[in-house]
């Protein structure tokens, strides 16, 4: 039994399902012809189990040759075939049984018969023959029809259970290719797009080099050169630098112009005695000195100012006292103190509203000093401004940060 499912595996393993099927229906016909042989050439002493086909004993099948080694595993397939052949081999073993006690019971009634015909004629041995004859005739035709009753029955399983399996595998079969068609489409829609982006990142390499080569190159060429020459002229002012003496830069002529004399340059002051002692009494930084020192310029010009205002109030005052006076020296007191009170107040007002706008001066004047320290300290952290002239801070170059600056200072 276990042979004969090892070999039902591999057939199932190795052939068709189609292939498969048309060989069980060849199997089964020629079963079904080689059963009807027997069953016509059967007499009385052989049974109808007898003549049965053993399904124990290995059956070989006229396969097809073709060979499909791409089939899955048909392990479902054979335990549901080892089933059935179980089912069947129940049903045969039934049928055996109830083969048997129909033969007995046949039997039983064939003697009793006998025993009658032979009580009713006693020497008379055709009627016996014939009675055989007849028997022998109506058993074959039994067996005949119970037979070709059992071969349309198992056609019709054979016929209906395959197809129904190869139906839903042809569902499943049909369901896979219409999946594989999609993703076919996908995988082609993809390699479409990888092209189109191939071909736009080989375009765009090719307008890169272009431009690389046609206007880097050339301006980076130009760049080169140029910073070489700036580079040779600077070497060679220089060594000319080295071997000019101080002495000749005093009062020399430039394109016909005379120049102030190096004894009266700003250079020479910072290694007098008074900017020594100037700058040891800083109480901030030498790099620090212009935007501190015209911080405290501009605050000692608000307090001159202040002072200015005072001087002109106090001079006023001091006029009207005097002119004043003589009126004073006549009037009462309540009279004078009433005047006094009016001149007091009209003096708050005047005050306060000039308080006022001092106040909103000195504001200004705050905002103005802390914008002109920032730019300032922007000007003076850049040591490299003439070198770089394109380089800009909030949107200004140094150049006309310089420009603002000058105006400033002229402007004050």
């Amino acid at each position: 039994m276990t042979k004969w499912l090892d070999d039902v595996q591999n057939v199932w393993g190795n052939y068709l399902p189609s292939h498969l099927l048309a060989s069980l229906r060849h199997f089964a016909l020629k079963e079904q012809f080689d059963l009807k042989q027997k069953t016509a050439s059967l007499d009385q002493e052989t049974g109808a189990s007898a003549q049965a086909p053993d399904f124990k004993e290995d059956h070989k099948l006229d396969m097809p040759t073709e060979e499909d080694k791409d089939l899955p595993p048909v392990n479902p397939l054979v335990e549901d075939a080892r089933k059935r052949v179980k089912k069947l081999w129940v049903a045969l073993a039934k049928t055996r049984s109830r083969v048997q006690t129909f033969k007995n019971q046949l039997e039983s009634c064939e003697k009793e018969a006998q025993k009658k015909i032979s009580d009713q004629f006693p020497n008379d041995s055709s009627t016996l023959l014939v009675f055989k004859v007849d028997l022998h005739r109506v058993m074959r035709a039994e067996i005949r029809d119970h037979i070709k009753k059992c071969g349309k029955e198992l056609e019709q399983s054979i016929e209906c259970e395959p197809q129904k399996h190869l139906r839903m595998k042809h569902g499943c079969v049909v369901a896979l290719t219409q999946k594989l068609k999609k993703s076919k489409k996908v995988i082609k829609n993809g390699n479409e797009t990888i092209l189109m982006f191939r071909t736009q990142i080989v375009h765009f390499h090719t307008e890169l080099q272009e431009l690389i080569h046609t206007k880097l190159v050339r301006l980076i060429e130009d760049i080169i050169t140029s910073a070489r020459l700036q580079k040779n002229a600077i070497v060679k002012e220089a060594r000319q630098l080295q071997i000019t003496p101080l002495t000749s830069l005093d009062r020399r002529n430039v394109e016909g112009e005379r120049r102030i004399p190096a004894l009266q340059l700003s250079i020479n002051h910072l290694q007098s005695q008074a900017f020594n002692c100037l700058c040891q009494k800083l109480k901030f930084p030498l790099y620090k000195t212009p935007q501190e020192l015209w911080a405290s310029l501009y605050s000692k010009q608000l307090e001159l100012r202040w002072l200015h205002c005072n001087m002109k109030l106090s001079s006023k005052n001091l006029q009207k006292t005097i002119e004043m006076a003589p009126w004073l020296s006549s009037c009462d007191d309540s009279d004078c103190l009433s005047r006094l009170t009016e001149a007091d107040a009209k003096h708050l007002k005047s005050v306060t509203f000039k308080a006022n706008y001092l106040v909103h001066f000195l504001q200004t004047s705050h905002r103005l000093k802390c914008r002109l320290e920032f730019f300032m300290s922007i000007w003076l952290r850049q040591p490299a401004k003439h070198a770089q002239p394109w380089k800009s801070e909030r949107g200004r170059t140094y150049a006309e940060w310089l420009k603002r600056w000058n105006r400033a200072l002229a402007s004050l």
